[in-house]
């Protein structure tokens, strides 16, 4: 833990200290009319990262609203994209990360805000942080996603393993024509949105599982 946290705040030492602002919408939650806003500001201190969702729209009555659980791990997960990708992914690299997200909003909403689409926000809130870094270090941030976690919805079969899934999707056609030859770079990692969201590894078992559901 100490040497993923270590690593993390070389990393955000090397970046320029100030505060970048980004903004994303979702069209609507389906039930009432007009954008769903996700408002992102960053600060960047020396070898901590301050991520304030403050002006994020309030929760609404569709199951679009992600937890803080879910909410925090995009962003964590956001972050990470910025750095080596050998730094260990333990939750060590997390403690220069400084998160805050208002309650009663659609990136932290109290009971009983309906969550069971909340990776359609969670996800989306992941692109919007990198929006505000890219103003930072645009060579280093991909392009915009389009808000969702890709769901190996055209794997021919249950794949045996978390490797030959992603080797199935980086030698589909639609990555090809859409992302080119670097794709798994910035897929790979939202698998670890899901995982630290819920805080365990997932299996090979685990993931037959999710597999088998799609």
């Amino acid at each position: 833990l100490d040497y993923s946290e270590q690593r993390a705040r070389s990393e955000i030492k090397a970046l320029p200290d100030g505060t970048f602002k980004f903004e994303d919408f979702i069209d609507a939650d389906n039930i009432k009319e007009g954008p769903v806003r996700i408002a992102v500001k960053i600060k960047i201190d020396g070898d901590e990262i301050f991520v304030d969702l403050s002006g994020s729209s309030p929760q609404v009555p569709a199951g679009i609203n992600s937890p803080i659980p879910f909410t925090r791990a995009a962003i964590y997960g956001a972050v990470r994209l910025i750095m080596d990708p050998d730094i260990p992914n333990a939750a060590g690299y997390h403690r220069p990360i400084h998160i805050s997200v208002p309650e009663g909003t659609v990136v932290n909403p109290v009971h009983p805000a309906p969550v069971a689409a909340r990776g359609i926000t969670g996800f989306r809130t992941m692109d919007a942080v990198l929006g505000a870094l890219a103003q930072a270090m645009p060579d280093r941030v991909p392009a915009m996603f389009e808000g969702d976690v890709y769901t190996a919805k055209d794997l021919p079969a249950i794949p045996a393993s978390l490797d030959h899934a992603l080797q199935h999707f980086r030698n589909s056609e639609f990555a090809k024509k859409t992302f080119g030859e670097d794709v798994h770079r910035h897929y790979v990692r939202f698998f670890e949105v899901e995982i630290e969201s819920f805080q365990a590894a997932v299996t090979d078992w685990e993931l037959r599982r999710y597999f088998e559901r799609i």
